[in-house]
């Protein structure tokens, strides 16, 4: 018996998938995501394995960029699964017709899971057997697994070589600076959480190699590379510093309640979904409702991790290119030293920012080049910008004071993406231009792989 999400909707499969999202591999799991923000009545088998890559990226604090490729690995093997059994569109990963008999739904879950088992450290063994107990044994469950399991291997082997192994290895492609905006570690105040440390902690640079991972879509990273950075003397610099200092620091007059609202929401720190994973949080409870086929839906997701990849990458290429201080480095540290006709910047070796400062150069801001480029995907998936919808934060415990409870509201999925963006300046984490530039760069991936990623067959 063929599965399709229609039959879904309506059988008890569907409601064997609502009642295991969220079900364990390991007991350090916890919650699911998918309770939050999908209808049990749109559970599917995108949203089944979306949702434990969510949980799985905020249990075992996955970084940003490891996160997004995660997601890329399993959402493109799952299309590339179900695409050879039901041909629509074109691929650059081309895997040839699968067998007629299986179940696309079983296809997609099994190579999905076969992509990541080696993204994870706990393995999703008990994951997969559940979601297969939700379908009938037969000819159509066992071709399925068979096609899914062949897709995942061969998704793992056109990634095995793409750079990920030698990321966290500092590149003779980045020399770094050698001036007054060279980056430093973040000071003593910085801890690897949602609140300041009592002690020390110098956290090592994240990813310096991530620049030279292989992109999923583009065809070269470079041409995706932000412009040079305002220069420490220039009038823009100047604007900036004295922007950051006010708006951004811990005890700021001049940021309002919402705005620091903005900055937690968007947080997205360590043990979070982070924040590839909260945009791909919002495109289940957004694309739930477009009535979509399994094709089609895999296709879009496919699109959308592989958007947020590659962004990644360009994001991490720029930063470790550019090299360029955070902004409490100039602030508690450089600013006497910097010959600044244009204005008087101030120095404060007390200062803080709002929330903990990353441990990886500026520029470009991960936040704004992630939501940039997956909420312009959104966009071009659904054919409009203007789409309002309102969401809690995935993870209100990292800031209890404040999230729970807490509903944001946008008009559009621009909107969305420049809120994501500011809020690193109101968390006084990232320049302006960061920010600006990294929303630039990721509509521009977005947009390039929109054109000519996946088109439809001939």
């Amino acid at each position: 018996m063929q599965f399709t999400r229609r039959r879904l909707l309506g059988g008890s499969a569907a409601a064997s998938l609502a009642l295991l999202s969220g079900c364990a591999a390991t007991t350090a799991r916890r919650a699911s995501y998918a309770a939050t923000f999908v209808k049990p009545a749109n559970m599917n088998p995108v949203f089944y394995w979306t949702d434990i890559v969510l949980q799985a990226v905020r249990d075992e604090k996955v970084s940003p960029p490891l996160a997004a490729r995660a997601f890329a690995m399993g959402h493109t093997a799952g299309f590339l699964a179900v695409n050879g059994l039901e041909p629509r569109y074109r691929s650059r990963y081309q895997v040839g017709e699968g067998p007629r008999s299986a179940s696309s739904e079983v296809a997609f879950g099994t190579a999905f899971a076969s992509a990541i088992s080696r993204s994870f450290r706990g393995g999703f063994s008990q994951d997969q057997s559940r979601f297969l107990a939700a379908y009938p044994d037969g000819q159509a469950k066992s071709d399925g697994v068979g096609w899914g399991q062949r897709i995942g291997r061969h998704m793992i082997g056109l990634r095995h070589n793409d750079g990920v192994t030698t990321a966290k290895n500092r590149l003779r492609r980045y020399p770094g600076r050698n001036d007054i905006l060279q980056w430093a570690r973040t000071g003593p105040h910085y801890n690897t959480g949602s609140a300041f440390a009592e002690r020390p902690t110098y956290a090592p640079a994240l990813l310096p190699g991530f620049g030279a991972v292989k992109p999923w879509a583009l065809n070269t990273v470079s041409s995706m590379r932000a412009v040079d950075f305002p220069e420490a003397q220039s009038r823009a610099f100047a604007r900036e510093y004295l922007e950051i200092f006010e708006t951004g620091r811990a005890n700021s007059r001049n940021r309002t309640v919402e705005q620091s609202q903005i900055a937690l929401f968007w947080e997205d720190g360590p043990g979070s979904v982070t924040p590839p994973g909260h945009i791909m949080a919002l495109a289940m409870q957004v694309l739930q409702y477009r009535n979509q086929t399994l094709v089609e839906q895999a296709r879009a997701f496919s699109l959308l991790s592989m958007s947020m990849a590659d962004a990644a990458t360009c994001s991490w290429d720029s930063k470790y290119h550019h090299d360029i201080a955070r902004p409490e480095t100039m602030i508690r540290e450089r600013a006497q030293r910097i010959a600044n006709s244009h204005a008087t910047l101030p120095l404060d070796p007390n200062w803080q920012s709002f929330i903990p400062s990353p441990s990886f150069p500026a520029y470009t801001s991960g936040h704004s080049c992630f939501a940039g480029a997956g909420f312009r995907m959104l966009a071009r998936l659904t054919g409009k910008d203007r789409v309002a919808f309102s969401s809690v934060s995935p993870d209100p415990q990292l800031w209890p004071g404040v999230l729970p409870g807490m509903v944001r509201s946008w008009s559009s999925f621009s909107q969305a993406a420049e809120e994501c963006g500011i809020s690193r300046i109101y968390g006084g984490v990232h320049w302006n231009a960061d920010n600006t530039q990294g929303l630039k760069v990721g509509r521009r991936i977005a947009d390039t792989i929109f054109s000519g990623a996946i088109p439809a067959a001939a």
